[in-house]
């Protein structure tokens, strides 16, 4: 059982001794950390309601959500554009 212990802690020593293995050729090394997004927190009135919610999320997730509405809005346009001047059958 002694020499268990022994050889086990003798290979646990050599392992920390050798340090970090180098990385291999092609691999990347990882970065320290990624650049934190900023949040931006606005507050939206749920229609319904007349108490508002704090709503938190990134400027690209912001700018997402503003891109889609417009979008939105604009289809929306071209349809009523098309039906326009157009009667019931």
């Amino acid at each position: 059982m002694k020499a268990f212990v022994a050889v086990a802690s003798l290979t646990l020593a050599s392992a920390a001794m050798a340090g970090p293995a180098a990385p291999q050729a092609g691999a990347e090394a990882p970065s320290a950390k990624p650049a934190r997004e900023e949040k931006v927190c606005e507050k939206i009135v749920p229609t319904g309601s007349m108490l508002p919610v704090r709503t938190c999320r990134t400027r690209k997730q912001w700018d997402d959500i503003a891109a889609k509405s417009q979008s939105g809005l604009g289809d929306l346009k071209k349809r009523s554009d098309s039906t326009l001047g157009q009667l019931p059958n």
